[in-house]
């Protein structure tokens, strides 16, 4: 079995394509023009911003609580609120029947 050269490996490069310049990181003009107008495209139909596309937050969870501001004045929002104090409440009763205790514990001898 034969070494491959170089020039064998650059011919396997498809010179021209995205996958030129992301996967064979070639940096020939014609993949990086590729890559360039690939960019674009996704940019124009997805947009710059990545957090758009982050999975919303529904109200009425503990997640939503933290930075939910559609209640009135800017406050929480009532379904918010509730899970917030389910929560809370479960949360209470866990630590007084020392249950959080000794997770926490476990979770100190594992560092």
């Amino acid at each position: 079995m034969s070494k491959s050269t170089k020039s064998e490996k650059t011919r396997r490069i498809p010179h021209g394509t995205v996958a030129g310049y992301r996967r064979f990181k070639c940096r020939c003009r014609r993949c990086h023009r590729a890559h360039t107008l690939a960019v674009r495209e996704w940019r124009a139909t997805h947009g710059a911003n990545p957090k758009k596309y982050r999975k919303e937050k529904k109200h009425g969870t503990r997640s939503m609580y933290k930075t939910c501001t559609a209640g009135p004045d800017g406050g929480k929002c009532e379904p918010c609120r509730d899970a917030n104090r389910e929560y809370q409440r479960t949360y209470m009763s866990l630590r007084r029947a020392g249950l959080l205790d000794s997770i926490a514990q476990a979770d100190a001898g594992k560092k």
